[in-house]
């Protein structure tokens, strides 16, 4: 379950002041929940291509691929299989679907989670897809024929899950709760192998490093931790200070050579530093919270999306913004691009 700190409609104040009893116009945090509950639901996972020049620049803005009928509530995840030719999606209607790129057709429903599914990713060789969910699990599943293969469980006072990863290799799962910890599964096996415990509010996302070896972490707690995950110590932090009301790490990224951190979030701006060094190397400014982050496969762009339903790309060697995506209907909760660097999907 993840919360959402942005400028709030005269309708989110009320709701809030109604349901927490906060006096308007107070900066506030509001599980962005209630607001899906009380707003209409729009839905949908959109492709936009990045071919430029000439006639193709008329693909510039995104198209819809998912119809609204096919998920009840909004996407709230996606991600490309390892060749491009499919997408998953995960939605708060608690199914993933799988669709084909090519056609924009729906091939599979995943059916098995009880709350809303907030991250979805595939292994390396795309044979399986790993969702993780409010329900508080875990759940691993075959991609051919959409059974559930094994549910990596809650423990005692375990939280709803925010984020999962694939290590490089394929063998292990991380996954992001709002319980404060992450935890670390041998994908064969289902043991648990780590828990990182450290941050002191909610772990919005997570990601492994290229080389398999660390991995990164945004929280609510206004902090990105770079992990040893042999150790399961912090090897470096990065504290967020900022005049905006919140400065949470809502999303993360490594660069493809592992050399750069990239975080977003709650300040409206997109940060990327040096991983050996530790220093700020550039800001990528916004006007409303961010909820997602990707680099490109090739390592030259910064995809961002949030809620100036717009998406962003930015150059990574400059920090400069190279093209506005315009066409999102909604926020935009998550982007990714496809293994080869032609296309961006979003999620609304």
């Amino acid at each position: 379950m993840r919360y959402a700190p942005k400028a709030l409609t005269p309708l989110d104040f009320r709701v809030c002041r109604f349901f927490f009893g906060i006096l308007l116009g107070t900066p506030m945090i509001c599980q962005r929940t209630w607001f899906r509950r009380w707003l209409p639901p729009l839905s949908a996972v959109l492709l936009a291509s990045l071919a430029t020049g000439g006639a193709a620049d008329q693909q510039n803005r995104p198209i819809e691929l998912v119809p609204n009928v096919d998920h009840s509530d909004q996407v709230l995840s996606v991600a490309f299989s390892p060749d491009g030719n499919q997408v998953l999606s995960g939605s708060a209607d608690r199914t993933l679907k799988l669709w084909d790129v090519a056609r924009g057709r729906l091939i599979r429903t995943f059916v098995g989670h009880a709350k809303d599914v907030w991250a979805v990713a595939f292994t390396v060789n795309g044979t399986r897809v790993v969702s993780g969910s409010d329900d508080n699990t875990v759940k691993l599943w075959d991609t051919a024929t959409g059974q559930l293969l094994h549910t990596f469980d809650a423990q005692a006072g375990w939280g709803g899950i925010d984020s999962v990863a694939v290590s490089p290799d394929g063998s292990k799962i991380l996954a992001a709760s709002t319980d404060r910890s992450i935890r670390m599964w041998n994908v064969s096996t289902g043991r648990l192998i780590r828990t990182l415990s450290g941050h002191k509010s909610v772990v919005f996302d997570v990601a492994f490093s290229p080389d398999g070896t660390k991995a990164l972490s945004g929280s609510r707690d206004n902090t990105l931790k770079l992990w040893d995950l042999d150790s399961g110590h912090v090897i470096r932090e990065w504290p967020l200070i900022s005049e905006r009301f919140s400065d949470l790490t809502q999303s993360v990224a490594f660069s493809p050579d592992g050399r750069k951190v990239i975080a977003g979030g709650g300040d409206y701006n997109v940060r990327i530093w040096d991983v050996a060094g530790g220093q700020l190397l550039h800001t990528l400014p916004h006007s409303q919270h961010i909820w997602s982050v990707a680099v490109s496969p090739d390592g030259a762009q910064i995809a961002t999306g949030g809620d100036e339903k717009t998406i962003k790309l930015w150059d990574a060697a400059t920090g400069e913004l190279v093209r506005s995506l315009e066409g999102a209907r909604e926020r935009v909760w998550s982007v990714a691009y496809s293994p080869d660097n032609t296309m961006v999907s979003t999620a609304h």
